[in-house]
C-alpha cells in the first residue's frame, strides 16, 4: 500500500486514500513522516458523513510522538494485549502526547 502511495503522489499534488481502517491510517501517518512526504495526502472514509483526515497536517501536529505511532498501535491495536496490560489506544496516545516515548 505504500509503495502505490509514493508512486501514486509523484509528479502529482497529492492522492486521496479512501479506507476507514485504524491501520492504514496509522501507516499513512508513520510513512508520510519517515519519507518526507510534501505532498497532499487525504484520507477518507467510504462511509458518507464521516470525516476527512489531512495526513500531512496530522503528521505535522503529532511530529513529537509520530516515531513511536507504530509501535504503540502494535501495543495497543490487538484485543489480547488490551486485555491483559489494560492498556488501550486512548490511554496510549495520551500518554504519547504527554512526551512519554514507546522505545
Amino acid at each position: 500500500m505504500i509503495q502505490q502511495l509514493v508512486r501514486s503522489v509523484e509528479g502529482h499534488q497529492g492522492v486521496v486514500v479512501i479506507s476507514d481502517d485504524t491501520d492504514v491510517f496509522v501507516l499513512l501517518v508513520h510513512y508520510y513522516a519517515a519519507l518526507h512526504l510534501s505532498q497532499m495526502v487525504i484520507m477518507e472514509s467510504p462511509v458518507r458523513d464521516r470525516a476527512v483526515i489531512n495526513i500531512g497536517q496530522t503528521a505535522q501536529k503529532h511530529n513529537h510522538f509520530v516515531p513511536d505511532l507504530l509501535a504503540t498501535h502494535a501495543l495497543t491495536g490487538c484485543a489480547t494485549v488490551v486485555g491483559y496490560h489494560e492498556l488501550g489506544k486512548t490511554k496510549a496516545v495520551k500518554t504519547l502526547k504527554a512526551g512519554y516515548s514507546i522505545g
